[in-house]
């Protein structure tokens, strides 16, 4: 018994050590509330809460001075609610001076716009030289934003991923992090699988014959609920083929930049020759119905319309 609690004890705080380390080289999403060190931008220096972190690492960029920061409010469909961020970088350059590639953006809903099947957002922009002393300064200390965050108390992510060496060198690191606490885990888990495994023996031979009751109802109940998602899945529309219904009917002229399918309905971002005769021929088809432009269609440099449009599709329309 002992022995059982002193292994416990020393997986626990190689667990706490482990995910200390390895939280700061994951992506915001994943990290959940582990936090980065604060670097604070005053207009001439960056300013660090007690010691330098180490070489690599990842911080919230504060920025202390005045900050050409934008915040609009747009009107987008419901269908973008799951998608907002990739809708925003898609519509950044019509609803800000800047694209993405050259701005960090935050997108916030607000709740129902004022048309039906609407969606207010907020967003805010910071241009990337508006930040370019700061950026050089943390550089020079070997650290890299993975957040900014402005006067207001807004954060824009500001990890785009790239880099490959650094991407590597994230995982690689990661990986060594990973294996003491993997190693352990194997060990107790094996022990621990081989004690469940003989209690599952000894259980085995005196089950009454209640428990074999409730056991034939978990297995019927687990069958209806099979049969149920099977249902669903048989309603629901299949995305290889709301695609290959697309490419049919889209002209060669046009293409996607992103495609997304939730609960029936379909979002399709691209451009286009003629945009304005897409909604038409969406419409006209049997597999989609309420064909909406989500936005205002817009002529680019090159020649072509960018555009944006939701649909809700039709299970098994004839082809």
């Amino acid at each position: 018994m002992m022995e059982t609690s002193s292994a416990r004890a020393l997986l626990n705080r190689l667990a706490a050590w482990w995910l200390a380390e390895a939280a700061t080289w994951l992506p915001p999403s994943w990290r959940g509330g582990a936090a980065l060190p604060v670097a604070r931008w005053d207009g001439a220096r960056i300013v660090l809460p007690g010691r330098t972190p180490r070489r690599g690492r990842s911080v919230v960029l504060r920025l202390d001075t005045q900050a050409r920061a934008l915040t609009r409010r747009v009107a987008l469909p419901e269908a973008a609610a799951g998608h907002l961020r990739a809708v925003a970088a898609h519509q950044l350059d019509r609803w800000t001076p800047w694209p993405a590639e050259q701005a960090w953006f935050a997108v916030r809903p607000l709740g129902p716009a004022g048309e039906p099947g609407m969606l207010s957002v907020e967003v805010t922009a910071l241009p990337r030289a508006a930040a370019a002393p700061a950026l050089g300064a943390l550089a020079a200390l070997g650290l890299r934003p993975m957040t900014v965050e402005l006067e207001d108390g807004t954060r824009l992510p500001a990890d785009d991923g790239d880099g490959r060496d650094d991407a590597r060198a994230h995982r690689l690191r990661l990986a060594v992090l990973a294996l003491p606490f993997l190693a352990a885990a194997a060990l107790i888990g094996g022990e621990w699988l081989a004690w469940q495994r003989v209690e599952a023996e000894v259980e085995e031979l005196r089950l009454p014959a209640g428990t074999v009751r409730r056991l034939a109802d978990a297995v019927a109940m687990r069958d209806a609920a099979r049969a149920f998602a099977d249902a669903r899945k048989e309603q629901s529309p299949s995305a290889t083929v709301v695609l290959e219904v697309l490419s049919r009917l889209l002209p060669d002229d046009t293409s996607l930049t992103e495609f997304h399918l939730d609960e029936g309905t379909v979002l399709l971002l691209g451009r286009s020759a003629d945009a304005a005769r897409l909604p038409g021929l969406l419409a006209a088809s049997p597999h989609f119905t309420e064909v909406r432009a989500s936005a205002a269609m817009v002529r680019t440099p090159d020649g072509t319309d960018q555009f944006q449009l939701s649909a809700r599709v039709v299970p098994h329309a004839a082809p």
